[in-house]
């Protein structure tokens, strides 16, 4: 609930206060109509946005004198600090993070992205979180489940479904979740957004835990680097350098890494007596656990990746990339005000520290109004040593291998994440025995992988110059088809598909590379084994699978290599424990280094799902794998009729005879050219008008017919008026010159129905 007491009423309008004017051409929707408090039986809206993607620049014209002392001019609208250097990003609307969806439950949400990315790099948004039931082209993971939309085209994102939905808003729908971008590696460019579904507070199993659920509660939090991520990962795949960012932000502020220059900081306002829900967001793409916590504060944990469990109190908590957390802080009587520490672990975890920080500020009645920089900022002090329970479920500690008859099992026993006791009930997942067990294995491996390394020049197994280890499952590297495979399923070569046991022609020495897929039926239960034998490498993988929120079932660490045989080894011997009563639910789960996972879930979802480490270069080098679920007759949900198509292009003709005069294809060349597939479709996206592009050929020639009878028919009135004109007064010799020398074109720019004249919209 945003507004329960009539005194919050005006600080719950004016809190997040917008110093300088806000763009109606690029719009921050910080108030749009669908941000409201959610009442039980209200009519669901249908929220509209439009995503304008471009390249961008922090610190641009848009600053003013932000860096020049006039801090005023730092909350300017489209101006983006970030750390205070200057370089490239790629953003929604001109802000980072981008626009905040915030929405009920039962909402439809339409959004329409338009691409200006410089250098026609395609892009995609994924939104991570949703289910996308009944809609998995909507998914957003590009050349899987659509083409990347290219620069200066469009694509609309809206769910097909039996009831209301926000691109498909239902059962695991609600809660706290994410938007990013999801072609190479974008995300880590500044594309990312948080994407929030509430229900009314009376409906929240932790409804009567927390006063209020305020808008401006919702934060993201990211490692940044002061050099585009292109660049970073290149010199990490070619030169071996370490992947290493150099500050956190804290929704997209930071204190200025040059002591010369002063920028702003997050500030989040609260009023003493009151208890808040905050929902915090990982968007980062680097190995860089951040851990949160909050001076002189214990934090309530009640939801993770939206969905609830049992209340844990903690004085801090670790997020991996894409882990969401929501939480409930009970204001304090001690003065404020406080500092929000996020610092940085793993590859952030540098000698100097790299911690950013935020303020949390106990407003009055009479300070409702102040702007955040006027302000009073917490007092320098180290963080505390011992701030409370400390959640950090992706550091435990490896321990030996149990044997047999000892009353130590692994799994469960020790987990903090397995610990926490979900609200919902034990379902099929937990109930049944699985259909299918899968064994994954998510690896680094020193091989010959020709994407870093050539065999002649510069092998991988030779050589003084820093090595690189190839991200894999399964020792397979994933590679993405020529084609979407969702929607131009039948197109992609079947040569390209493969798993462990169908490896066919894709290997080149021990470096295989093809689309790895596993496929299920509708219905089935699924367990899958995920293992990580690099302790050494020091990597915890966040693996995050699209169109399933998981149980979590047993998670451990040993002071061994860990592999799929010896899990197998060791659960033949029932020395390998589940939790098979409440097990919490997740979409995005620490696989430790060394350790293990298990997951179970009913494949009642039917699509194709990438599942993948969400470490963007993990990912973009091949460290995912598809799950396909099927109908028992092995279908798919239909694709969206004019939905766009791409793919390679090879001539269909094999000599100059055959073409005919002016270019065009002989008979027989047009039919094999239209029958083939895979031909290049590049054109905008609009659900509500992609039925035009589908119309029957008879149809068509129909219309064409009618057309020619009705120019005829005029034309011959025409000649009948003028010449009995010719019998009169006037004198016509002939028809003007231009009538049959102009060449007028006159098409449908589908599937917006636009008419072009010679190519230009009217």
């Amino acid at each position: 609930m945003f507004c329960r007491l009539a005194p919050w009423v005006v600080l719950c309008m004016c809190v997040a206060t917008v110093q300088g004017q806000k763009s109606r051409m690029l719009p921050d929707y910080s108030d749009h109509e669908c941000v409201r408090t959610c009442v039980k039986d209200a009519k669901p809206k249908e929220c509209q946005y439009k995503f304008v993607v471009e390249s961008y620049s922090t610190l641009s014209r848009a600053c003013y004198n932000c860096t020049s002392g006039n801090i005023t001019d730092c909350f300017r609208g489209h101006c983006i600090t970030t750390n205070g250097v200057v370089r490239n990003v790629l953003t929604v609307n001109r802000i980072l993070p981008g626009p905040s969806v915030q929405v009920c439950k039962g909402d439809t949400v339409v959004v329409n992205v338009t691409s200006y990315v410089a250098m026609s790099e395609g892009i995609t948004i994924h939104w991570h979180g949703i289910l996308q039931n009944e809609s998995p082209y909507m998914d957003g993971v590009s050349m899987l489940t659509q083409c990347p939309i290219p620069a200066g085209s469009s694509f609309q994102y809206r769910g097909r479904c039996s009831q209301p939905c926000v691109l498909q808003i239902s059962g695991g729908g609600r809660g706290t979740h994410l938007w990013h971008a999801h072609a190479g590696i974008q995300r880590g460019e500044g594309l990312f957004g948080s994407f929030v579904v509430r229900v009314p507070q009376q409906l929240d199993l932790q409804g009567k835990l927390y006063d209020y659920d305020l808008p401006e509660h919702v934060v993201v939090v990211n490692e940044w680097t002061n050099t585009p991520m292109d660049e970073v990962l290149t010199e990490a795949a070619f030169r071996g350098q370490g992947e290493s960012a150099d500050t956190i932000l804290i929704n997209g502020k930071c204190r200025a890494w040059s002591a010369t220059k002063r920028l702003p900081r997050a500030v989040f306002r609260v009023k003493r007596g009151f208890r808040y829900r905050f929902r915090f967001i990982n968007a980062g793409t680097l190995f860089c656990p951040i851990r949160i916590s909050i001076d002189d504060h214990s934090m309530l944990l009640i939801a993770s990746d939206g969905r609830p469990f049992e209340r844990y109190e903690v004085g801090s908590f670790d997020m991996l990339s894409a882990e969401r957390y929501d939480f409930v802080l009970t204001t304090v009587k001690k003065k404020g005000p406080f500092w929000i520490r996020a610092r940085g672990l793993g590859d952030c975890e540098k000698e100097e520290g790299l911690e950013e920080r935020a303020i949390l500020y106990y407003v009055t009645d009479d300070q409702q109004h102040l702007q955040d920089d006027a302000l009073t900022v917490p007092v320098e002090r180290p963080a505390p040593e011992n701030n409370g329970n400390m959640f950090n479920y992706w550091q435990m500690e490896a321990r030996p291998v149990p044997e047999r008859g000892r009353p130590e099992t692994l799994g469960d026993s020790r987990s903090q994440l397995l610990a926490m006791d979900a609200l919902a009930k034990d379902d099929d997942s937990l109930l049944k025995k699985p259909d299918h067990q899968f064994f994954l294995h998510f690896g680094l491996r020193n091989i010959s992988n020709l994407h870093f390394y050539d065999p002649d020049l510069y092998p991988a197994t030779r050589g003084s110059y820093p090595k690189i280890a190839s991200p894999q499952v399964n020792n397979i590297t994933n590679k993405l088809g020529p084609v979407p495979l969702l929607p131009q399923r039948r197109e992609m070569p079947e040569s390209q598909l493969c798993n462990s046991s169908a490896l066919g022609d894709n290997c080149i020495g021990d470096w295989c590379e093809c689309t790895h897929i596993l496929r299920v039926h509708v219905g089935d239960v699924v367990e899958m084994v995920i293992t990580s034998s690099n302790p050494n490498l020091g990597y915890t993988h966040p693996i995050h699978l699209h169109g399933f929120s998981f149980r979590v079932v047993a998670i451990d660490r040993l002071q061994q290599l860990m592999s799929p045989e010896l899990f197998r080894q060791l659960d033949s011997k029932g020395l390998i424990a589940r939790k098979l009563h409440l097990a919490p639910f997740k979409d995005t789960v620490a696989l430790p280094n060394g350790g293990f996972v298990v997951i179970r879930f009913v494949a009642d979802n039917p699509g194709i799902w990438f599942m993948h480490c969400h470490l963007e270069f993990h990912a973009e080098m091949g460290m995912a794998v598809s799950l396909e679920v099927v109908d028992r007759r092995g279908g798919l949900p239909p694709v969206p009729r004019g939905f766009p198509r791409c793919g390679p292009y090879e001539p269909v003709w094999t000599s100059d005879e055959d073409f005919l005069e002016g270019g065009s294809l002989s008979p027989q060349r047009e039919s094999e050219y239209q029958s083939t597939a895979g031909h290049s479709d590049c054109k905008n996206y609009d659900v509500a008008n992609s039925g035009v592009s589908t119309l029957p050929l008879w149809a068509l020639v129909t219309i064409l017919g009618l057309g020619m009878a009705v120019v005829v028919l005029a034309l011959l009135v025409s000649i009948l008026w003028l010449r009995n004109l010719g019998h009169g007064h006037y004198q016509w010799s002939k028809l003007p010159s231009f009538v049959s020398d102009s060449k007028i074109k006159l098409d449908i720019d589908e599937p917006n129905n636009h008419l072009m004249f010679n190519g230009y919209k009217h």
